[in-house]
Order: C-alpha cells, then sequence, then structure tokens
C-alpha cells in the first residue's frame, strides 16, 4: 500500500479507514493488537513529560531519548605566579585609587567648611549693617515725627490766639488777613524743612549702608577668590601624584601582561580546539541518536500498524507515529523525518 501523503496531526481516529476490510481471525488478531498498542499509547501520553529541549551545542531536533552525551568544560588554568602577581597590583591600584580620591574628599571638605564659615560671617555683617540702618532710620523717623507734631501744635496754638491778638494790635481788614497768611506760611517752611531733613539723612544712612555691603560682598568674593586657586593648587598636586603612581603601575602591568601574552593564546588555543572536538562528538553523537530513534519510531509503527492480509493500516501507522510525538519520544523534525521514510519503504 502507498504511505505517500502522510501529515502529523494531533488527532486522528485510531481505527481502520474505511477503505480497509478485515474478517475473521485476521480481524479479530488486528482489533487485539489495536487496543494493546492502544493502551500504551494512553498510558504513554499519561505519564510522559515534554520533550526535553535542544542542547545548544548540538544541530537538529532531539527526541525522548538522549540525544547523546554532553561535553566537559576545559579545566581553568592552573594557578601560576603571574596571576598572583596581578591580583597584587590590582590590589595595589585599588588602594592607591581609595587614597587619591580620600584626598580629594578631605580638600573638598576643608574648602566647603571654610567657605561655609565666611558665608556666615559675611551674613552676619550684612545683617548687623542693616539692623544699624534700620535702628537710624527708626530715630530719624521719631525726631522728625516729634517736630512736626511740635510744628502743628505751634499753628493751632498760633490760631487759636490769632484774634486776641489781632484785637489788641487793632488789626482788622486786610492786616489780620496777612497776618493770618504769614502764619500758615511759617508753618509750611518748618515743615518742609523737617521733611528736608529726613529725606537727606536717610540717603546719607542708604549710601553708608550700600558701601559696607559692598565691602563685605568684595571680601567674600576676594576670599573665595583665593581659597579656588589655593584648592585648584592643591587638587592639581594630589592629581599629578596619582598619575605618576598611574603611569609607573601601567608601566609594570603591561610588562607583566607581555610574559603571559604567549601563554594565555597556548591556553586558549588549546581550550579552542578541546571545545571544538567536543562539538564534533556531541553532534555526531546527537545525530545518531536521532536516527536511531527515527528507525525504531517507523519499526514500531510498521509492526503495531501491519495486518492479517499482509498490508499495513495507514491510520494505525500516522497515529503511532504521532502518539510518540505526543509523548515526546520524537522531536517534530523526526516524526516528519520518520513519515518520509516510511514512504519511500512502502510505496
Amino acid at each position: 500500500m502507498a504511505m505517500t501523503g502522510f501529515t502529523l496531526g494531533h488527532g486522528g481516529s485510531n481505527k481502520p479507514s474505511t477503505g480497509h476490510t478485515n474478517t475473521g481471525e485476521g480481524d479479530k488478531n488486528y482489533r487485539e493488537s489495536l487496543m494493546a498498542e492502544q493502551k500504551a499509547l494512553d498510558f504513554i501520553r499519561a505519564s510522559a513529560t515534554p520533550a526535553p529541549k535542544p542542547s545548544t551545542s548540538s544541530s537538529g531536533g532531539t527526541g525522548g531519548g538522549s540525544g547523546g552525551g554532553g561535553y566537559a568544560a576545559p579545566a581553568a588554568p592552573a594557578f601560576d605566579a603571574f596571576a598572583a602577581a596581578r591580583d597584587l597590583y590590582n590590589q595595589q591600584q585599588s588602594a592607591a585609587e581609595a587614597l587619591y580620591q580620600r584626598q580629594q574628599e578631605q580638600a573638598q571638605a576643608a574648602y566647603a567648611l571654610r567657605d561655609t564659615q565666611r558665608q556666615q560671617a559675611h551674613d552676619a555683617s550684612v545683617a548687623a549693617r542693616q539692623n544699624a540702618y534700620n535702628d537710624s532710620v527708626g530715630k530719624l523717623d521719631t525726631q522728625v515725627n516729634q517736630g512736626l507734631q511740635e510744628n502743628w501744635v505751634a499753628k493751632m496754638m498760633a490760631e487759636r490766639n490769632f484774634g486776641q491778638q489781632m484785637s489788641a494790635m487793632g488789626r482788622s481788614g486786610g492786616g489780620a488777613e496777612s497776618s493770618l497768611l504769614a502764619l500758615e506760611n511759617q508753618y509750611g517752611q518748618g515743615r518742609g524743612s523737617l521733611e528736608r531733613g529726613r529725606t537727606d539723612a536717610m540717603a546719607d544712612y542708604r549710601l553708608l549702608l550700600d558701601q559696607g555691603l559692598a565691602q563685605d560682598a568684595q571680601a567674600l568674593a576676594n576670599a573665595r577668590a583665593d581659597d579656588a586657586i589655593a584648592q585648584f593648587e592643591t587638587q592639581n598636586s594630589i592629581e599629578m601624584q596619582m598619575q605618576q603612581a598611574r603611569a609607573q603601575a601601567a608601566q609594570q602591568q603591561a610588562e607583566l601582561l607581555f610574559k603571559q601574552q604567549a601563554e594565555m593564546a597556548a591556553r586558549q588555543q588549546s581550550a579552542y580546539n578541546a571545545t571544538a572536538r567536543n562539538q564534533e562528538q556531541a553532534t555526531a553523537k546527537t545525530a545518531e541518536a536521532s536516527a536511531k530513534r527515527v528507525q525504531d519510531a517507523v519499526s514500531g509503527a510498521a509492526q503495531a500498524a501491519y495486518k492479517a492480509d499482509g498490508t499495513y493500516d495507514v491510520d494505525v501507522f500516522r497515529n503511532y507515529l504521532s502518539g510518540r510525538y505526543r509523548a515526546g519520544f520524537l522531536s517534530e523534525d523526526e516524526a516528519a523525518a520518520a513519515l518520509a521514510q516510511a514512504a519511500g519503504v512502502f510505496r
């Protein structure tokens, strides 16, 4: 019977196709064989675990069986004096870097503390100058306001006694009005003089305050500029020392690495060769195991599908392979290869 056109399904009936007839003893034997195979497949499906993933070191899919042993990684190189010297160099380099970092941090912390103290002194001086200014302005306002009040009281007293004074002096009419106008002018001149005095004094106070604030700001700026120069010189000195240490250590490291170069290259080549051999062996074992699983699957399917009349049941054959695939004994590629092989044999 030709077996071309097979597909690997996940379902399908285990019964013979309607195109085949089985009678008598052959039919009975076939049914018994099919029931036994079906029970075995049901047990496999219930107990099987998922098929293992293909190994990254081998090619092709793997089935349920082991696909050839893996290979051991190359052993680590033995301890040598060069490795110990390199580790010591790395430790010394780390210690030097840590010392450099501490020196930088300590220098920056010292300058930051000094700058904070200078800023605090500057702020205190500014506050003192502002307080002095406010105190002076407050006293000035008190004096001027008192003078204005006295000037106003004098005016009120003069206006109250103005009529009696004019009668005593025999003045009336235009003369009285002139005297009253003179009184108003005198009050206005006094008030204006007091206000001008306040304005002039406040301008002087403000000038003194601004000059003092400017002096404080300039002193702080000068101090910070001096600190910046000193900090730069300190950091530059620390950096120069660190660069010298790095250059010396780098030279030592270069000499050490030069001595190790040939030995490292030889070890790497040896490890590469061993890895390549192991990969080839693993690939060959995997391919051999895969081919054996395919052959075993074809043989098992043929035995299960063989009928008493000497023919093969296509559905049984296909379902057998499908069951092996679902149970994890065959990969998809291996199941397809089994179908193709069977199709060529039974065509």
